[in-house]
């Protein structure tokens, strides 16, 4: 007898353990911690990202400020690369008699490719007024000028069609290839004016190709805002349209606030 009643005292004990097993919760459970409470910001589509103490550290977050400086206005077109050897190359550009009457024709170019990131370099161009560069060897300067579209011969017997300007690339490492398009970046003669600049770092692409960086309006706050870009230098980006100067933004940590807002990896 008293072998049975052990045995169902046993069993009993069991059968608590696996109940109370079932309602306490796991460990993971108890200790899991929401990073970020997201509301929706009345009046838009936008949302209000506040981030908990740990979170913020976890992330590491790191911020610069807006700024707004004089910025020589500049315009981007299209260009196409007509003549290249090892250590130069000529790249033409077709413009509209308006556009061309604002160029700064003395002013040296720069040259991109049609991808742009941050890294992509920019390659500086003189214009070529009169002569072919004389450090070239006589048999490229001949190459180049046939390459050349006779349309109307200038000054200096280069041809040149009305509203074409070409540019010269002198450098070994220049990468670029005949019939290659480029943009090519242009001085404009207007005045200098003050634009916003931002550390290329801060900005987010969604899937659409909507640019965006998040502000920081107030300690472990965050709020998406839309910005236009018109162009980016040496890791930074000029741009259109954007929070105004002095406005605290994200520059590391901006990806991770976006998947929070998204629930991306729920």
């Amino acid at each position: 007898m008293k072998h049975i009643t052990f045995w169902l005292i046993m069993m009993l004990i069991a059968a608590g353990l696996q109940l109370l097993g079932r309602m306490a919760p796991s460990a993971k459970q108890a200790t899991r911690i929401v990073p970020a409470s997201v509301s929706k910001i009345d009046g838009t589509d936008l949302m209000r990202l506040t981030l908990l103490p740990e979170a913020a550290r976890r992330l590491d977050i790191k911020t610069a400020l807006v700024r707004e400086e004089p910025v020589a206005p500049t315009q981007q077109v299209g260009g196409e690369v007509i003549s290249t050897d090892l250590n130069a190359a000529i790249v033409r550009v077709e413009l509209t008699e308006k556009e061309l009457s604002r160029v700064r024709r003395e002013e040296p170019a720069f040259v991109l490719p049609l991808a742009r990131d941050s890294q992509a370099p920019r390659i500086k161009a003189v214009p070529l007024s009169g002569a072919i560069a004389n450090t070239l060897s006589l048999d490229s300067r001949v190459r180049r000028i046939k390459a050349l579209p006779l349309k109307k011969p200038t000054q200096s017997g280069l041809f040149a069609v009305p509203g074409t300007i070409h540019y010269e690339v002198s450098s070994a490492d220049h990468g670029l290839v005949n019939r290659q398009l480029v943009l090519v970046e242009l001085a404009l003669s207007s005045d200098r004016e003050k634009r916003k600049i931002i550390p290329y770092a801060a900005v987010l692409y969604d899937a659409k190709g909507n640019t965006w960086v998040y502000t920081n309006p107030e300690p472990l706050v965050f709020i998406r805002h839309p910005i236009q870009i018109d162009t980016i230098v040496a890791g930074q980006a000029i741009l259109v349209d954007g929070p105004r100067a002095g406005t605290g933004i994200v520059t590391v940590g901006g990806a991770e606030l976006y998947g929070t807002e998204f629930g991306v990896g729920k």
